[in-house]
């Protein structure tokens, strides 16, 4: 069976019940329900993580339909959804960047979207990237600097255990969102995984947009030794560049001599 999310997104947690946040998964992202109790469904992303889901989040209505078309990704912070194309209009709901959305038809800077429950509504058609525009691997100085606009277009954003939204985010939250809204699939965690885009590259190696993995973390290279990341750490607790070289101000020794390795989809 299953399911897409029809909420700005839903959170996920480790068992079924309120506790640690593990992930959010997105509006209109569609899940595989695998088992389900009263109240909690337990998925499978798209991205292969499991967890339990509220299932207030969750829409069963055509969600084969659903999947074939809702082959649109917000590409701004946020979009709301209204009751009619004008900017006056009645709120009906908002999508995050990164959700995906099912687009009806185009007129004059609007288009009429289909939500997960089966309602229809208006968006502004700036807010909306076609997933067939993403660039293919082949493209890769283009698609490595889209990489790396993507991931700064969240700093600043604050750091949120779990949290994939422009409301806070997490360390993996960040590089697989950035990913994700490239058309590319990494996992969840700050780890290498069999089975998805990324493998191992030496470190000496890396190139912008590739990873760089340390205990419990990652961060996305920039080129000349800078990073973009979310850390908890208390200097910053947010998304911002920091530098493996010790001659810089924003110098993170704790990372630079802790350094794991890398990873690239290149």
């Amino acid at each position: 069976m299953q399911a897409v999310v029809c909420d700005f997104s839903a959170p996920m947690y480790a068992i079924p019940q309120k506790g640690v946040l593990v992930d959010e998964v997105l509006f209109g992202m569609t899940v595989e329900v695998q088992q389900q109790t009263q109240n909690f469904c337990f998925v499978k992303t798209p991205y292969q993580y499991t967890g339990w889901i509220p299932k207030k989040h969750l829409c069963f209505w055509q969600t084969d339909q659903w999947k074939q078309n809702a082959v649109w990704i917000v590409n701004t912070p946020s979009a709301d959804i209204l009751l009619q194309p004008t900017v006056e209009s009645q709120w009906m709901a908002a999508v995050p960047k990164g959700g995906m959305i099912w687009k009806l038809e185009q007129k004059e800077g609007w288009s009429l979207v289909k939500q997960p429950n089966g309602e229809k509504g208006w968006m502004q058609t700036k807010h909306l990237r076609a997933c067939s525009e993403f660039l293919p691997l082949s493209q890769e100085n283009e698609l490595r600097k889209s990489l790396c606009e993507t991931a700064l277009s969240y700093l600043g954003t604050g750091y949120r255990w779990g949290g994939k939204t422009c409301l806070g985010m997490d360390c993996s939250g960040l590089v697989s969102m950035a990913y994700w809204l490239n058309g590319i699939t990494v996992y969840r965690d700050a780890k290498l995984k069999d089975g998805f885009a990324l493998h191992p590259i030496p470190t000496e190696l890396l190139k912008p947009a590739d990873l760089i993995f340390f205990p419990g973390h990652v961060a996305m290279y920039l080129g000349e030794q800078r990073f973009v990341h979310i850390t908890a750490h208390s200097a910053q607790a947010q998304c911002c560049i920091e530098s493996l070289l010790p001659q810089d101000e924003n110098y993170r020794q704790d990372l630079a001599k802790n350094i794991l390795c890398a990873g690239s989809v290149f």
